[in-house]
């Protein structure tokens, strides 16, 4: 709070008149104003507290990947789940994508039956194309 001729200004009613980050609280004060980091949000800049709050965790691009939940940082500079993996839900852990190999046996096209050759297991040939 500063006394400006006589006019006492609350820099915290707007964020134009403050430099906090848009995860800490603004405190308004005598002199001014003061600014923290609200939890999960941790200060990165000790010399003017509550201008720079990220969560805990790995950065990536203007936030922070959660290490408890298994995710990393993408080269787009988002928090993704690592391959092979996915989850259920927004902050939800990474866990293991159960996959595996079914056995097909494709004995008709439409109603014509198929007389098995190597160019059918064969995905460069036309006629597994055609499939």
């Amino acid at each position: 709070m500063k006394h400006n001729s006589l006019q006492i200004v609350n820099e915290c009613q707007s964020s134009n008149l403050n430099n906090c980050d848009k995860n800490a609280e603004c405190i308004d004060t005598e002199e001014g104003y003061q600014c923290k980091c609200i939890p999960p949000y941790i200060d990165q800049n000790p010399s003017q507290p509550g201008t720079v709050c990220r969560k805990k965790g790995i950065p990536c691009g203007d936030t922070a990947c959660q290490e408890e939940l298994g995710e990393i940082c993408s080269e787009n500079q988002l928090c993704i789940c690592p391959p092979g993996q996915k989850r259920s839900g927004p902050e939800k852990k990474c866990r293991p994508v159960e996959s595996w190999s079914l056995p097909l046996l494709v004995i008709r096209q439409n109603t014509e039956e198929l007389n098995y050759n190597d160019n059918l297991r064969n995905p460069q040939s036309d006629q597994y194309k055609e499939l």
